[in-house]
């Protein structure tokens, strides 16, 4: 084989590594909203605080509701999605 034909080919492989190494890199991650309501909790929760409080608690839906919605007043990352599938696990987890 030649060996410019060589050098190609070595070309075309090696940009055909990097394209699927960056493609690879690139996907991204399931969307949180895909974690459920104890996953978000542990996850988002504990960025204020850890999470003795939230189990000493047991309130009912709507309380649960009620503090979910001052969290996210106060900063916590939770979209309306998140934010049910968290009051769903509290509600059920420690309930009143």
């Amino acid at each position: 084989m030649d060996k410019r034909v060589r050098i190609l080919f070595s070309a075309v492989f090696v940009v055909a590594l990097v394209g699927l190494l960056a493609a690879a890199c690139a996907q991204e991650e399931p969307a949180p909203a895909a974690l459920g309501g104890k996953a978000l909790s542990e996850e988002r929760c504990t960025v204020c605080h850890d999470l003795t409080r939230v189990h000493n608690a047991q309130k009912s839906a709507e309380e649960w509701k009620q503090t979910v919605e001052r969290m996210v007043g106060k900063g916590a990352k939770l979209n309306q999605d998140e934010q049910a599938a968290v009051i769903e696990y509290l509600t059920e987890a420690y309930p009143k």
